[in-house]
């Protein structure tokens, strides 16, 4: 009925895209002109932050996801 669970990789998937543009491009081009700094330089060092972002947003998102979606079936059960 609209309520169908998603899978975790979908939201892996989806975070690590939207956080492709906007923590790792968009802030690095923002702090490398701030700190005039070589773009390349600090975009190579906030990889592993990217990855370690990713994954904690992807496993907030889908635990939230979850937790709700169960709450709304279990809703919709008992009507």
């Amino acid at each position: 009925m609209g309520w169908e669970k998603k899978s975790c990789m979908r939201f892996v998937v989806a975070t690590a895209v939207s956080n492709l543009v906007t923590v790792l491009f968009v802030s690095t081009y923002a702090l490398s002109m701030l700190y005039e700094t070589s773009f390349t330089a600090l975009f190579i060092s906030r990889i592993p932050q990217y990855i370690v972002t990713t994954g904690v947003c992807a496993v907030i998102a889908f635990s939230l996801y979850y937790s709700v979606v169960t709450m709304m079936m279990k809703q919709h059960q008992m009507a």
